[in-house]
């Protein structure tokens, strides 16, 4: 979780740029932690967000006075700058964190600020992409100028003026008065809805169902005339279907469509398109189709976040599902550590096999993010458990990729994730409106190595769930069994009511109850706060605080792996659970002795 984020307020926006994070709040302003520019070595990276300024004589927004020059409506976070449109319809950016933000101003475009939001001239959204920034004027269209950094000429006082370019023929409004009537270019692009700026090119959508590149290398090294044209990609314009968004960075995008269909492309792909539009069709040259993920189709993906190598899929249910590569498997995936993201189907790749790899021709289902600390436990305790000799030889399939064991492994560890909260009621406004989980994510991103998301967390649901994986000790079981035989011999012979029991000073007095509570609440702190600064799970002060939590001393807080439970430890449901051993795509069986293990609803068809 990020440090300090209870002091930002109500966050409204969260976006990952090359080296950093950026949040929007409420009430405008913009925050970020990290560094920019981390190819600037006078960039000292913030390892606690930051308020991103203005320069003098721009008084920020805050709750009690808002300054419409400065509320940010709407930010855009790029390789190693920021864009960001105030209420007033001014445009800012920033290139570093302690550094005011500058005014952009391109050159040979009117900008009107502070008219109504659908007026000729008027910016209505900013993107920042790898190397650029564009926004969109109405009337005009998509503008775009690349990034660098800036110097000492070319900006008066606050004001960065840039040369910049206009994207052809994406100037077009239905409802726009204040215009002459739609070129003939125009008319056949259509009204642009939407669209994201890779690292050479411009991807946007139009209300004609279709979607559009742009070449901006070719256009912004051109000294004569622009003679570039948008092109259309009609590969990604099902005949039937309708698109809905196209999403996208760096050098990766997807179109998303009405019937579920997530289309996914690259550069490559751009390219191949491009060339196929210069050069005309050829039987040798095929179109160039996207890549088809069959485990991310009809599965109510709401948005897609892409890295340099690595991207996730947000899910109506509010769950994130991870996919690509991870780099030196540094955690981008956010599927654990490299022996945890093995458990999950990532196979060793690359050079010397530093990188992780999920292959997403082979899965059935996408690698959910969790963010249950007791699915860390229990992963952690499997690769524990791995290391025994009748486990040995299975988890060596897995690492090396044999017979495809890890990508068994890994669908039957995400069957069992899926189902970890079976047994805890959702409560819903209505049956037609899906419950929300004890984690629900709003919004992912993701940019070079690193990703983010902003997540609602029912805290009390959580609980709930992770009661359902502990199990008490035989002998904390026998003495509440004992206790309620003692309490119903207590009834029989008192009756209701006994002043005994309910007395100032009874064990079932409030005054009592309200100290255990405590107590236990207190010994559950002093863990947490031991187990996340790496120190023993439990010792004498915890056992101490356990004693006095509870009559009996069987009941403790520490936290038990494998087997090697003492009576005052927390017991996880899976302690006797052996590492498991499954039945392969190829109809063999892992090596070991234990019993193959279970699915949950099934083992899988392989084959279909």
């Amino acid at each position: 979780m990020m440090e300090g984020v209870d002091d930002v307020g109500v966050v409204a926006d969260l976006q990952c740029g090359g080296w950093c994070t950026t949040l929007l709040n409420s009430i405008g302003a913009v925050y970020a932690v990290g560094v920019l520019n981390g190819n600037i070595l006078y960039q000292a990276p913030r390892t606690g967000l930051i308020r991103l300024g203005f320069p003098p004589g721009y008084p920020i927004t805050t709750k009690g006075r808002y300054e419409p020059a400065t509320a940010i409506r709407q930010f855009s976070t790029g390789r190693s700058h920021i864009l960001g449109l105030a209420d007033s319809g001014k445009v800012w950016t920033w290139h570093n964190t302690d550094q005011p933000a500058w005014n952009m101003r391109p050159l040979h475009v009117d900008l009107v600020e502070n008219g109504p939001a659908s007026g000729v001239g008027r910016v209505t959204q900013v993107v920042a992409g790898w190397n650029k920034s564009t926004i969109y004027v109405n009337g005009t269209g998509i503008v775009y100028w690349p990034y660098e950094l800036p110097r000492p000429v070319g900006f008066i006082g606050d004001t960065l003026e840039v040369e910049c370019f206009t994207v052809p023929g994406t100037g077009y409004r239905q409802k726009s008065k204040d215009r002459n009537p739609p070129s003939a270019l125009e008319t056949s692009i259509g009204e642009v809805t939407n669209y994201i700026v890779l690292e050479r090119y411009i991807v946007f959508k139009t209300d004609l169902n279709k979607v559009f590149l742009y070449n901006t290398t070719a256009a912004s090294t051109r000294d004569g005339p622009l003679e570039e044209v948008p092109v259309e990609i009609t590969s990604l314009s099902p005949p039937d279907d309708e698109i809905r968004d196209v999403q996208g960075s760096f050098e990766s995008f997807a179109v998303f469509t009405a019937l579920g269909q997530v289309l996914i492309a690259d550069r490559a792909f751009l390219d191949a398109v491009n060339a196929h539009q210069i050069n005309g069709p050829s039987a040798e040259v095929p179109l160039p189709q996207p890549t088809i993920i069959p485990a991310l189709q009809n599965k109510n993906v709401v948005s897609l976040a892409f890295g340099d190598y690595h991207f996730h899929a947000l899910h109506s249910n509010g769950s994130i599902t991870s996919w690509g590569r991870e780099p030196r498997s540094c955690g981008a995936l956010g599927l654990g550590t490299r022996e945890l993201a093995l458990l999950r189907g990532l196979r060793p790749d690359g050079p010397f096999a530093v990188d992780s790899r999920l292959e997403a021709d082979k899965i059935r289902l996408g690698r959910s993010v969790w963010f249950e600390k007791e699915k860390r436990l229990w992963l952690q305790d499997m690769v524990a458990k791995s290391r025994d000799s009748e486990a040995a030889e299975r988890w060596q399939m897995m690492s090396q990729g044999i017979d495809d064991a890890h990508i068994v492994m890994g669908e039957w560890f995400e069957r069992q994730g899926r189902a970890w909260a079976d047994g805890v009621p959702s409560y819903s406004s209505s049956p037609e409106t899906p419950a929300m989980g004890a984690y629900f994510a709003l919004k992912v991103s993701a940019a070079g190595w690193h990703s983010g998301a902003l997540v609602l967390v029912d805290e009390e649901k959580a609980a709930r769930i992770e009661q359902l994986h502990i199990v008490k000790p035989p002998a904390v079981q026998a003495a509440e069994l004992e206790r309620e035989i003692e309490s119903e011999q207590e009834d029989e012979h008192d009756g209701p009511g006994s002043d005994e029991e309910d007395g100032p000073n009874g064990p079932n007095s409030p005054f009592q109850q309200l100290e255990i509570g405590i107590a236990w609440s207190w010994a559950y702190v002093v863990w947490v706060c031991r187990w996340f600064l790496g120190l023993k799970a439990r010792d004498e002060g915890t056992a101490a605080a356990a004693a006095a939590a509870t009559p009996t001393a069987e009941q403790g807080t520490g936290l038990g792996y494998g087997g090697n439970v003492e009576a005052e430890e927390i017991v996880y449901t899976w302690r006797d659970q052996p590492f498991p051993r499954l039945r392969l795509p190829n109809g063999e069986e892992m090596p070991g002795s234990v019993p193959l293990t279970e699915w949950r609803g099934g083992e899988p068809e392989w084959g279909t």
